[in-house]
C-alpha cells in the first residue's frame, strides 16, 4: 500500500478496488454452501459489497482505502430489481436469541389483521362486538444461535489476506506499467 501512494489517486482507485473485488467475490459460493439451508431466504441472501474508494485528507498522503463486506445482504435487489433480499435474520441465525418472559400485557390486534397471522391464533382473546383481538405471549423461548459465519470466516480470513496481497501486488505492477505508458505519451 505504500507503494500504491506513490502513484496517480485515480491509479490507486482503479487497482485496489479490482484487486478487492477479484479477492472477495471467489469466496461467495462458500459462504453459500456453508449456510444453513433451513434458515429462510439466508443462503439467497448471501453477497459482496465492495464500496467505492473513499479518502480521508489529502489523497497522495493517506491513499486509497476500499472497504469490502461479504456476508447476508437486505434491502433491495442490488441490480434494480423488485426482488428484496431475505437476510434480515441473519444476525439471529448466526447469534441465537435469548428467551424473553413477559408479564401477560397484552397488545390490541385488529381483528382483520390477526386473521393474516395465524401464529396468533392460539394467544387470541375475542373482545367486544367490533371484536378487536388482544394477544398476550407469555414468553419467547431462546434459540441458540449456529455461529457459522464465524466459523466460516475465521477458516476463511488468513487465506483471503494471502490473496488480497498477492492481487494487491500483481496490480501494483499493472499500476506502475500503466502510469509510465502515461507519462511516455505525454510531451
Amino acid at each position: 500500500m505504500e507503494q500504491f501512494r506513490k502513484l496517480n489517486f485515480s491509479l490507486q482507485k482503479q487497482y485496489v478496488t479490482a484487486a478487492v473485488r477479484k479477492t472477495v467475490k471467489p469466496e461467495l459460493p462458500s459462504l453459500k454452501a456453508n449456510t444453513p439451508r433451513n434458515r429462510g431466504g439466508l443462503a439467497r441472501a448471501a453477497g459482496v459489497q465492495v464500496q467505492p474508494p473513499r479518502t480521508k485528507g489529502n489523497p497522495n498522503k493517506y491513499g486509497v482505502k476500499v472497504l469490502a463486506r461479504i456476508g447476508f445482504l437486505r434491502g433491495k435487489d442490488p441490480k434494480g430489481g423488485k426482488r428484496a433480499k431475505k437476510g434480515y435474520h441473519a444476525h439471529l441465525v448466526e447469534l441465537g436469541v435469548q428467551r424473553q418472559a413477559y408479564r401477560g400485557t397484552p397488545f390490541s390486534i385488529p381483528w382483520a389483521i390477526n386473521r393474516k397471522y395465524q401464529y396468533l391464533a392460539p394467544f387470541v382473546r375475542r373482545g367486544s362486538k367490533l371484536r378487536p383481538a388482544a394477544a398476550i405471549l407469555w414468553h419467547k423461548r431462546a434459540v441458540r444461535g449456529t455461529g457459522f459465519f464465524d466459523k466460516w470466516w475465521t477458516g476463511r480470513s488468513r487465506a483471503v489476506l494471502r490473496k488480497l496481497t498477492k492481487a494487491l501486488e500483481d496490480n501494483l505492477q499493472k499500476a506502475i506499467a500503466h502510469q509510465a505508458r502515461a507519462a511516455a505519451r505525454r510531451p
